[in-house]
């Protein structure tokens, strides 16, 4: 989790929701309360990796504030709403919701496909809508926002690597806002011990105690790596993660 979060600006969130449903489930939960507790433990680990890499890449340059603060207000908007919805989904349906982005964001970014429109975008008030639809998705999705975050602002002509720490420092609010919506809008598995709402607390601790570790070396390879591998890499990486979601929703 930590490496990924170093290396493609991810959170964490899209190696954790599939891993730790699988896990939920191998444990005799129903799937719709794998789904949910993995989802809420999910956003809770990603707030130390997100934060260690924000760090690191804006020691390294890797962040543009500039977009990071035009983004936020929507970011925080579509996080209230994605938040009021999550409960009202059935998990097996966010686990198809899940697989499907991936797959259609690995074919973007394997294939480097150019959409026709406008790349001027960062420079007008569309970035709200775009913070929304990034916030709203990543309270459903319970990720840091870097499978959506990094393909528009590549697309935009931001740098990969500037793409990637912005994604990185985005993740610090979208992890933040998450985390308290899943403890405390939520009490599915109150009297559960070390449950707090749809947080796992203890995995949490252990989760973020041993990824922040791992962080800085996911940096460190994502300044080093070209563009081009970088966006193959990170496209191979999701279309594993849709797979697998696919292959968990069967449960």
């Amino acid at each position: 989790m930590g490496l990924t979060a170093g290396l493609f600006g991810l959170g964490g969130g899209a190696l954790m929701v599939p891993s730790l449903t699988f896990l939920f489930l191998w444990q005799g939960m129903y799937a719709n309360d794998a789904t949910h507790l993995a989802l809420g433990t999910s956003m809770a680990s990603i707030v130390m990796t997100s934060w260690v890499s924000m760090r690191q890449h804006h020691a390294k340059g890797g962040v543009r504030w500039d977009i990071w603060r035009k983004l936020l207000p929507g970011v925080v908007c579509g996080m209230l709403l994605g938040m009021a919805l999550v409960l009202h989904v059935d998990g097996r349906y966010l686990s198809w919701l899940f697989a499907c982005f991936m797959a259609y964001m690995a074919w973007k970014m394997f294939f480097n496909v150019q959409f026709q429109g406008h790349r001027n975008l960062l420079r007008k008030w569309h970035l709200f809508g775009v913070g929304s639809g990034i916030g709203s998705m990543s309270a459903l999705l319970a990720i840091g926002g870097g499978t959506m975050t990094v393909p528009f602002l590549t697309w935009q002509g931001v740098s990969m690597r500037q793409a990637i720490g912005t994604s990185a420092a985005l993740g610090v609010p979208i992890s933040c806002l998450g985390t308290v919506g899943y403890m405390f809008f939520s009490h599915d598995h109150d009297g559960v011990v070390g449950v707090w709402g749809l947080v796992n607390v203890p995995m949490v601790v252990i989760i973020s105690s041993v990824s922040r570790w791992t962080v800085a070396y996911g940096v460190a390879c994502s300044h080093r790596f070209d563009e081009q591998r970088l966006k193959r890499m990170f496209a191979l990486l999701l279309i594993v993660l849709s797979l697998n979601m696919v292959y968990i929703s069967r449960w």
